[in-house]
């Protein structure tokens, strides 16, 4: 017998009598393990509309600001911003930012390179 499994873009079917085996393979494979983004920056992004979408910085530990601040007249610039950031991490992130947005003010977390990080540490 066969199962389908599916992880992330990617689908494969797998051998009923080795599912532990490839469990094992998902978690330990050499090539997730080198995707790892520990090199990036997380930083947490705070959005509210107030005449225009505002947007403000916060390091990880969620005191320390980031001197930079973005000022946005449309919320689908929200939305890039945090496509670039690596703010989707799955479905859900997605449909959290979309009620945010609704809401008219929110919070997400980016996931950011060396080169994005920097430009928000320049002050104006």
């Amino acid at each position: 017998m066969v199962k389908k499994s599916v992880i992330g873009n990617y689908s494969t079917t797998v051998p009923q009598e080795l599912p532990y085996l490839w469990t094992t393979f998902a978690f330990s494979s050499p090539i997730l393990f080198f995707m790892d983004q520990d090199d990036r920056h997380r930083v947490y992004m705070s959005f509210m509309d107030r005449h225009g979408w505002q947007c403000q910085f916060l390091e990880a530990d969620l005191k320390t600001p980031l001197p930079k601040r973005l000022h946005f007249a449309s919320p689908d610039k929200i939305i890039e911003l945090v496509e670039r950031g690596g703010g989707f991490k799955d479905q859900e992130s997605r449909l959290m930012l979309d009620q945010g947005i609704a809401m008219g003010r929110g919070g997400v977390y980016l996931s950011l390179t060396d080169d994005q990080y920097a430009k928000l540490k320049k002050s104006r």
